[in-house]
């Protein structure tokens, strides 16, 4: 391994009795030494606000109530508990891959994020999931 390339020479022997594979052939390969799904969420479902990073999540009444920061729950007074909520949670995340970002911490596996009319979405607005 060749510090600063991040490049390794392998050497392999094939089977060519028919000889159909000329000697001294270089080929590029990739090496993957683990494999990993971390935890990520797409570019499209981020918030920035104020230096921090947010993610949207579908909730209940009950879940904002219980942490109503910045909600206006006067105008969700007359709704049914099971009302659909956003919910505005902060992440840190880890730098971004493929359009997605890796969760470093804020969320856990298997809940799921609001990735569509972000523009107009805010913390406590009622919501009408998609599956």
């Amino acid at each position: 391994m060749s510090e600063g390339s991040q490049s390794l020479l392998a050497k392999a022997e094939f089977d060519n009795q028919g000889g159909r594979l000329p000697s001294g052939v270089k080929v590029r390969t990739q090496l993957v030494l683990e494999r990993s799904q971390p935890l990520s969420v797409p570019f499209k479902a981020l918030l920035q606000l104020a230096g921090q990073s947010f993610v949207s999540i579908p909730g209940s009444l009950t879940e904002l109530r219980a942490n109503p920061d910045r909600a206006d729950l006067a105008s969700l007074a007359r709704r049914p508990p099971s009302t659909q909520v956003a919910l505005q949670r902060p992440v840190f995340l880890g730098p971004l891959q493929n359009n997605r970002y890796p969760v470093l911490s804020g969320l856990r596996d298997g809940v799921s994020v609001i990735t569509s009319n972000l523009i107009n979405l805010r913390h406590g607005l009622p919501i009408k999931p998609r599956s």
